[in-house]
C-alpha cells in the first residue's frame, strides 16, 4: 500500500526525483505509469477507467474524447482526466507507427514539462491497445478548481464570453503567461499549439495563479527555438492591442523591443496571420460542413467499430456511455435495406389503411364521451448501478414514485446485479414492471431469444407480473428490420410468458408515437401477437411541448 500512501499524500509526490516511468505491459495493453503507481496495484482502476461509461463528467467529446473518471487504487480514489484517441484508417496506423500515437506523443510532452519544472497536470499513465486500429489513452490528475485562458482573453478584446475567469491585473497575468512561455522555450520545449486554450489557470494563493499546459502532443523536444520559431509559437494567443502587445513582449522578452525590431514586428505579423489562418479555415470548415451535411456525421470516439465484413443489417454496437445501440449503417445503406424489404412494409401500410375506418370510428366515440380515466401516477424507468448502489437507492426514494420499469438486458448471461436491485425495491414496496429489449444478434437467433426470456421470467416473474417485450422495434439500431423479425421475437416471447396467467404483455415499444407503426403491430393477431396493454416509447426532449403536434396528431 506504499503506492497508496504516496499518491494520497501529495500529488507532485508521484514523479520521484531521479526515478524513471514504470513500463507495464499486459496482455491487450502496454504502457508507462508514474513512477509513484504500481502496476498491479492500479491495473483494475485503470481497466475500469478507460470505459468512457466510468465517465463522471464529459469535458470534451470531438475527435478525441476527453472526461474526468475516478482512479481507484487500493481502497482509494483519486479524480483523474482520462484522454481517449482513435486510431482509425491508414493514416493513423502509419503515424503511431512512424511518430508514436497522440497519447504518446502528448505523455512524452508532460513528462519533458515536468522534468523541465514548468507546470502540467500530473502524467499517471499512458495505455496503448495492442490492436492496429485500438485506441490509445493519456490519463492524468484533475486540476480543480480551474479556468482556461482563454476566457481571460476573450474579456481582454471584448469578444463576449458568459464563462467566468478570476479577476486578474490584465498586464501582470499577460507578462506571467509571456514569462511561461519564455521558460518553456529557453528549456528546448516548442509547444507548436500554445493557444488560449491551452493554458489553464490554477489558483496559488489568494489572487495569485499558477499556469499549467496542456494539450503536449504536439510538442517538439531538445530545440533550441531562433527567433522566428520562437515567435510562431507564442503567436496563437491573440495579443492584438498595442498596450497589450507592450505588456506581454516585456514578459517574455525582458524589455519591450521598439515597433522597429524583430522582435516585436515579426511577432506583431506572427499574430495577425494566425488569426486570418484561422478565419479562413473556419470559413472552409463551414462550407465542407454544409457540402457533407447529407452524408451524417461520424460517429463518437467511444463507440466500438463494428464487426468486419458485417452486413449492413448487422453493423450494430452497443454504446455503453449512453446504454443503447449504435448504428454504423449510413444513411444510403439502410435505404437499400428497406428497399429489399419493401414488400413486407407494403402490407404493414395495406394493414394500417385497413384499420383507420375501425380506429376513426372509435376515435370520435371517445371524443365526445367525457368521462374520468384513473391515473395511477408517474414511474420511473432505470437500470442497476452497482458501483453505488445504497446511493442509487437512497435517491429513487427521496423521488416518492411507487412504479418502477427496470430495463433487464437479455443478451448477457449474468442478471445478478438486476436481481439484486429488484428483490430489495420490491421488499420496499415498489410495484415493479420490467422491460425486456432486443438487440441484432438475438433478432438472428430466435431460439437464444426464447432461452432468454424464460431464465428471466424464472427469475423475475416473483417479483413483478408486468413485462414490456421489445424496443423500439420501428427503429433498425434495436436489430428490427422487417415486421416478420418483429412478429417473431413476440411469438417467442409470448409463448414463455404466457405459461403464467398473471403476468401481463406490454407492446409493441414503437418510439415517438409513430402510430402508422403502432397500428400494424396492434393489428398482427392473426399471427398470435397479443398485448395486455399498449406500451409506447418517447424522447421528451426531443418533442418540445406537449401540446405540440406530430403528423396532425
Amino acid at each position: 500500500m506504499d503506492d497508496v500512501r504516496v499518491m494520497m499524500a501529495g500529488v507532485s509526490s508521484l514523479w520521484i526525483p531521479g526515478q524513471p516511468a514504470r513500463p507495464f505491459d499486459w496482455e491487450d495493453l502496454h504502457g508507462q505509469l508514474a513512477p509513484g503507481l504500481d502496476a498491479g496495484l492500479v491495473e483494475t482502476g485503470l481497466r475500469r477507467i478507460l470505459d468512457p461509461a466510468s465517465a463522471t463528467r464529459t469535458i470534451h467529446w470531438g475527435r478525441n474524447y476527453l472526461y474526468e473518471a475516478r482512479l481507484s487504487i487500493g481502497e482509494k480514489e483519486i479524480p483523474v482526466v482520462v484522454k481517449q484517441f482513435r486510431n482509425h484508417g491508414l493514416r493513423k496506423r502509419l503515424e503511431r507507427k512512424f511518430k508514436g500515437s497522440k497519447a504518446t506523443r502528448s505523455w512524452n510532452g508532460a513528462v519533458a514539462i515536468h522534468q523541465a519544472g514548468l507546470k502540467t497536470p500530473e502524467p499517471l499513465a499512458l495505455i496503448e491497445s495492442r490492436e492496429s486500429e485500438g485506441n490509445s489513452w493519456f490519463v492524468t490528475v484533475l486540476l480543480s478548481p480551474v479556468w482556461e485562458v482563454r476566457h481571460f482573453f476573450r474579456i481582454l478584446n471584448d469578444a463576449g464570453d458568459d464563462a467566468v475567469f478570476p479577476e486578474v491585473e490584465s498586464d501582470a497575468f499577460l507578462a506571467q503567461i509571456a514569462g511561461l512561455a519564455r521558460k518553456m522555450h529557453d528549456g528546448g520545449l516548442v509547444h507548436r499549439d500554445l493557444s488560449m486554450g491551452n493554458i489553464l489557470a490554477h489558483p496559488a494563493g489568494e489572487g495569485e495563479y499558477e499556469l499549467y499546459l496542456v494539450d503536449t502532443n504536439r510538442m517538439r523536444v531538445g530545440v533550441r527555438p531562433g527567433l522566428w520559431r520562437r515567435s510562431r509559437d507564442i503567436c496563437r494567443l491573440p495579443v492584438v492591442r498595442g498596450k497589450d502587445r507592450r505588456a506581454f513582449l516585456e514578459g517574455y522578452w525582458g524589455e519591450c523591443p521598439p515597433p522597429w525590431h524583430p522582435k516585436h514586428w515579426l511577432f506583431r505579423a506572427s499574430v495577425r496571420g494566425y488569426i486570418l489562418k484561422h478565419q479562413i479555415k473556419n470559413l472552409v470548415r463551414k462550407r465542407k460542413a454544409r457540402v457533407e451535411a447529407p452524408r451524417g456525421g461520424k460517429h463518437h470516439a467511444h463507440i466500438p467499430p463494428a464487426e468486419r465484413n458485417a452486413s449492413g443489417r448487422d453493423r450494430i454496437v452497443w454504446d455503453r456511455l449512453s446504454d443503447q445501440p449504435h448504428q454504423h449503417a449510413g444513411k444510403w445503406e439502410k435505404m437499400r435495406i428497406r428497399m429489399a424489404d419493401a414488400p413486407e412494409h407494403v402490407a404493414d401500410y395495406v394493414r394500417v389503411l385497413g384499420a383507420l375506418p375501425a380506429i376513426y370510428r372509435r376515435f370520435r366515440e371517445l371524443k365526445c364521451c367525457e368521462r374520468s380515466i384513473r391515473f395511477d401516477g408517474i414511474g420511473l424507468a432505470l437500470r442497476p448501478m452497482p458501483e453505488i448502489f445504497d446511493e442509487h437507492v437512497k435517491a429513487i426514494d427521496e423521488l416518492g414514485v411507487r412504479h418502477l420499469l427496470i430495463r433487464l438486458h437479455p443478451w448477457d448471461e449474468d442478471h445478478s446485479d438486476e436481481l439484486h436491485l429488484a428483490r430489495v425495491l420490491r421488499e420496499k414496496g415498489y410495484d415493479l414492471a420490467f422491460s425486456l429489449p432486443q438487440n441484432r444478434e438475438l433478432v438472428r437467433d430466435p431460439e437464444r431469444w426464447r432461452a432468454s426470456i424464460e431464465t428471466l421470467a424464472e427469475l423475475f416473474i416473483p417479483l413483478g407480473r408486468s413485462f414490456q417485450l421489445c424496443q423500439a422495434v420501428n427503429r433498425s439500431k434495436w436489430g428490427v428490420w422487417r415486421p416478420s423479425e418483429f412478429s417473431r421475437l413476440m411469438q417467442e416471447a409470448a409463448a414463455v410468458l404466457r405459461r403464467y396467467p398473471e403476468v401481463e404483455v406490454l407492446g409493441p415499444s414503437v418510439i415517438d408515437f409513430e402510430f402508422q407503426a403502432t397500428i400494424a403491430h396492434l393489428h398482427r393477431k392473426a399471427e398470435g401477437v397479443f398485448f395486455d396493454a399498449v406500451s409506447s416509447l418517447l424522447y421528451v426532449d426531443r418533442r418540445g411541448a406537449p401540446e405540440n403536434t406530430q403528423l396532425g396528431l
